[in-house]
């Protein structure tokens, strides 16, 4: 007998299939305009949240763009003090001096 009420109670899931929401129960009496100021709360925050994301976002490109840039600039200013260095050293080289 348990076999058979096993057996009824196997239930197949679709787990590709979107979940069945029950609309939510009228607020009690009074709630409504509570409610509703939680609802347009909660939207001005989501907002908020998004906008923070972007200028996050925005500040996180720049920063990088910055950082790419100042590299470029360290890497040229590195190949001119070569060139610069080498130039002296074939100078010095050049205008042997000896020191008494």
């Amino acid at each position: 007998m348990d076999d058979n009420m096993k057996d009824d109670m196997v239930i197949d899931l679709d787990l590709n299939q979107e979940p069945l929401v029950d609309p939510p129960p009228p607020p009690p009496f009074g709630y409504g305009p509570l409610l509703n100021e939680l609802e347009t709360t909660h939207d001005r925050i989501e907002d908020r949240i998004r906008k923070l994301e972007a200028v996050t976002a925005r500040a996180r490109q720049r920063q990088r763009w910055r950082q790419a840039r100042n590299n470029q600039e360290l890497s040229y200013m590195t190949v001119i003090e070569l060139d610069v260095g080498a130039g002296n050293q074939n100078q010095d080289d050049n205008n042997v001096r000896d020191v008494d």
